[in-house]
Formats: structure tokens, sequence, C-alpha cells
């Protein structure tokens, strides 16, 4: 049976927690997350872009992705957010766009389709 060591928090506000397991003589690490503030400043951004065009400007937000989700990407399905690769971009897109994980993304619109006419 584990016991609570050790709580701190990290300079990213992660919450640490640290449990001994005496019989074993291993640690397990708890890592939380409080990412409400994130969600919640998302949610105001898709709704301002329900009305927004970018026109011409060739760059802006489309998600704000949490370190924690981030980690959970990489677990899960192998996937590198930071990575350049165009088929890692695609799956970050594709999965940006699941109803599962739409609470990630700053606007509403569809991620990964191209317009016409762009080059």
């Amino acid at each position: 049976m584990s016991s609570l060591y050790k709580s701190e928090y990290d300079e990213h506000g992660v919450l640490n927690n640290y449990y001994w397991n005496e019989s074993d003589q291993t640690m397990d690490v708890e890592r939380k997350f409080n990412v409400t503030s994130i969600l919640k400043a998302n949610k105001e951004q898709q709704i301002t872009s329900l009305d927004s065009r970018f026109g011409s400007e060739m760059m802006h937000s489309v998600a704000e992705i949490p370190m924690g989700m981030i980690l959970m990407f990489k677990k899960d399905y192998n996937l590198d957010v930071f990575s350049s690769d165009p088929s890692e971009i695609k799956r970050l897109m594709r999965l940006l766009d699941d109803p599962d994980y739409r609470y990630l993304k700053t606007t509403v619109k569809r991620l990964g389709r191209r317009v016409v006419g762009s080059t």
C-alpha cells in the first residue's frame, strides 16, 4: 500500500504528489494540472471567433493546449504536438476537430481544411 510522501507545486503550477510504497520500495508520482482558466479562455475565444474573418493574416491562434493534454497526446496517440512534420500536424488538427477535444480550440472553425485558392 502506498502512502503520500510529499506534495509540491512545480514552477508551472502543476501539483506533484509523491507516493512511497514500502513493500516494494518504489515511488509513484501523480501529477495534477489545473486547466480551468485555459479552458474558460478557449471558450471565450471560440465565441469571439464566430464572427471573425482572418483575411490576409497568415497565422492566428487556433488552440491552447495545456501541458497535461500534450503529455496525454504523446502517451495515448504517440503524437508530438511540437513536430513540424506535415503528417503529425495533420493528425493534431484531426484530433482537435474531434468533438471530444473541441474545448482545446480557440476557434469553432474546422482545422486542417485547405481554402480554395490559397497557396
